[in-house]
C-alpha cells in the first residue's frame, strides 16, 4: 500500500481537522487510519463515521491504546469484517471495506451497506463530507449528492 497516496488524501481532505499529516501509523480493514501529525500527535480518522479524534500525544500512548482489548475490538470489527470477506472477498492492496452510506448519515454497519473501495478515494470522500457536516447537531438533515464525472 502506498502511504504517500494515503498521506496526500489526508492532507488534501482532512487538513481542516488535523493540520499536516506526517506518517501513517496504522490502517484498519474498514479504512480507519491512525496518522501522526507534524506535532507528534496521533489522530484516528474514521471514514464511516465522518469523524476524526485526537487519540494520543505520543507513540507509546497510541501503542498502549491500540493494544487495549476494547480499542482492538472497535478497530478490528471482526464480526463485520468476517461477513464482508465472505460476500465481498478480500481487499486488494490499497483497498478497504467502505460504507456506501456513511453510518453518520444513517447507514448501517452491515455488509449490505459495504463495498470494496480505494482507500485514498474513500478517505477523500469521507474527509470532504466530514468537513461539510462538522459542527452540525445530531439529527440535522443533510442531503448527500454524488456526481459521477463523465468518462473521457
Amino acid at each position: 500500500m502506498d502511504n504517500q497516496l494515503i498521506l496526500k488524501a489526508i492532507d488534501d481532505h482532512w487538513h481542516w481537522a488535523i493540520g499536516q499529516a506526517e506518517d501513517v501509523h496504522a490502517i484498519s480493514p474498514m479504512g480507519n487510519v491512525i496518522v501522526r501529525d507534524a506535532l507528534g500527535q496521533f489522530w484516528r480518522l474514521c471514514p464511516e463515521e465522518l469523524s476524526v479524534k485526537l487519540e494520543a500525544q505520543s507513540e507509546s500512548a497510541i501503542d498502549r491504546l491500540m493494544n487495549s482489548k476494547e480499542y482492538t475490538a472497535d478497530w478490528q470489527l471482526n464480526k463485520l469484517i468476517s461477513a464482508a470477506r465472505l460476500i465481498l472477498g478480500d481487499p486488494l492492496p490499497g483497498q478497504c471495506y467502505a460504507m456506501i452510506e456513511p453510518c453518520a448519515m444513517g447507514g448501517e454497519y452491515d455488509v449490505s451497506n459495504m463495498l470494496l473501495a480505494d482507500l485514498s478515494d474513500y478517505l477523500a470522500f469521507a474527509g470532504d463530507c466530514a468537513e461539510q457536516v462538522d459542527g452540525m447537531e445530531d439529527g440535522a438533515e443533510v442531503e448527500l449528492c454524488i456526481y459521477q464525472p463523465e468518462s473521457d
